[in-house]
């Protein structure tokens, strides 16, 4: 077991060695950058990608890892280098509409409704 447990971690070493399951949150940061960097991840992929990696975790590594994944750079909300408002809401000038009547259009317009 002690020898089947060190060749597996020699095999982490190398770089182009991705198939081995994460046991706790930063091995499964880690593998995925690892497998980022090898072309291993297509941008269709990631959800499957996130599930692989987290297969091995137990439920508060899981949480650290799904952290990371919601917020990869750790900005505390609410502050100067959060792109969100504290409160939830994004003020906006001329959010509001002056007239609330949606703007017409005739049915010539509509290539899909023959006049």
């Amino acid at each position: 077991m002690l020898v089947r447990i060190q060749m597996e971690e020699i095999k982490k070493l190398d770089p182009s060695y991705t198939d081995w399951i994460p046991k706790n949150a930063v091995e499964a940061i880690g593998l995925f950058y690892k497998k980022k960097e090898l072309g291993q991840i297509k941008w269709d992929d990631v959800d499957i990608t996130f599930r692989e990696l987290a297969r091995g975790l137990d439920q508060s590594e899981f949480n650290t890892f799904v952290r990371w994944i919601t917020n990869p750079s750790c900005v505390e909300v609410g502050s100067e280098t959060d792109c969100f408002p504290a409160n939830g809401f994004v003020e906006r000038e001329n959010s509001v509409r002056t007239d609330q009547t949606p703007p017409s259009r005739s049915l010539q317009e509509d290539e899909k409704c023959p006049v």
